[in-house]
């Protein structure tokens, strides 16, 4: 078995707090050396006791928003959160796999089951984390605090009850707590409405970068109602987008194009969408006599319509899409997908005829004119048709050396 060595930085031992007047020396919080640590980790753990009230302290809450804001520029950066159970056993909300769960890319249930033992409570609560009503056991720090926040010039003067500084702060803090619990909350049967509401009010509230959601492990509770809510919800500022909807990507979809119609700038920011395994060619609608999976035809819709016309990166294995579904892709990247340079379609269902209309689309240089990178493994045409898809790529002259070995790596 392998061995994984982290390196962490535990906060309450960033300072040494027998000596707190030299460590702390400055009046400015900002330049605390939970900064320093943060700046040379790649991710943050928030432990939080089971009544969560370590989010009433002001310290805490500082911090946490200053680990947002570095995951906020560096999208690796981790942030889970963690408690104990009863007996005294952690249990946490990690962002993405553990190594118990299997590693990173795990889809099994393992992660599922460890994180559905997360207090259901706590999750709620640590949605209405609120900077400015924390406490602090030295006075001073939470005026400084809450100073440096709103930018005051004087950060030993008596502060603002209210600011738009801490608004922001508080609305990004909520967003990302919210994308870290949302799966936990929703696989609970029979959510009652407000907690539904405050959920999805608190994941809208702030501007994330990156969202990885898998919905799968919430079973019958993860319905099409909570998919479209969910669509309705979706925070500004994403650059990163990876969904597992639990076989609603078609609702989802649809409930984002009529969003889309009264926000023209949603998801303007998006550059990479990962849609794997959310079966959008399973259910299939009649259309001009022949059948299409709904989910797709929304996705093509989708792209053709702007709001996802700049993504550099589509990931759509494990879908079921079919040659008619293929079609309407192609198509879609002949007007629409200028900035495409990455498109991966492994495991469905792409026949001989798709693979040649591949190919042939990409002898228009025009259409997709960014695309140096095809995964297409684990369809139904056999490689030598794969490899006329390849070579009309290579002959682009845009194609990655790694492409090749990625299709036949078998």
């Amino acid at each position: 078995m392998a061995c994984v060595l982290l390196a962490s930085q535990v906060c309450a031992f960033a300072v040494n707090h027998w000596k707190l007047g030299q460590e702390l020396s400055t009046s400015d919080p900002s330049t605390n050396p939970f900064h320093r640590g943060l700046a040379l980790s790649s991710g943050a753990v928030l432990v939080l006791d089971r009544a969560g009230v370590a989010l009433s302290r002001v310290w805490v809450a500082y911090e946490v928003s200053a680990a947002i804001s570095t995951a906020a520029s560096r999208p690796d950066f981790l942030f889970d959160v963690y408690t104990s159970q009863d007996g005294g056993k952690g249990v946490g909300l990690a962002d993405g796999a553990t190594v118990s769960d299997g590693g990173p890319g795990a889809t099994g249930g393992a992660k599922a089951q460890r994180e559905r033992k997360f207090p259901l409570a706590l999750a709620q609560s640590v949605l209405n984390v609120t900077l400015e009503n924390g406490t602090a056991t030295v006075e001073a720090d939470r005026v400084r605090i809450l100073n440096r926040v709103a930018g005051m010039p004087n950060l030993a003067a008596p502060p603002p009850r209210s600011h738009i500084g801490f608004d922001k702060l508080n609305a990004n803090m909520r967003s990302k707590l919210a994308a870290a619990t949302i799966v936990r909350i929703f696989s609970e049967p029979k959510l009652p409405e407000p907690a539904i509401a405050a959920t999805l009010e608190a994941l809208h509230s702030g501007k994330l970068r990156t969202l990885t959601l898998n919905f799968d492990s919430c079973g019958a509770a993860f319905t099409e109602f909570l998919a479209k809510r969910l669509a309705n919800n979706l925070p500004d500022g994403l650059i990163h987008l990876s969904l597992k909807l639990s076989g609603h990507g078609d609702v989802f979809l649809s409930t984002l194009a009529k969003r889309h119609a009264n926000e023209r700038d949603l998801l303007g920011t998006l550059r990479t969408l990962d849609l794997s395994a959310n079966e959008l060619g399973k259910k299939r609608v009649v259309f001009q006599e022949e059948q299409f999976g709904v989910g797709m035809r929304e996705l093509c819709a989708a792209i053709r319509g702007g709001f996802l016309g700049k993504l550099d990166t589509l990931k759509l294995d494990g879908n079921k899409i079919d040659d008619l579904d293929m079609r309407d892709l192609l198509r879609t990247m002949a007007v629409a997908c200028e900035q495409l340079a990455f498109l991966s379609l492994d495991a469905n269902r792409l026949g001989p005829d798709a693979m040649l209309a591949f190919a042939k689309t990409l002898k228009n240089l025009d259409a997709a004119p960014s695309l140096d990178r095809l995964v297409l493994v684990g369809n139904l045409a056999p490689a030598h048709v794969v490899d006329a898809v390849m070579r009309a790529l290579k002959a682009r002259g845009r194609n990655k050396s790694d492409c090749f070995k990625q299709n036949f790596k078998q």
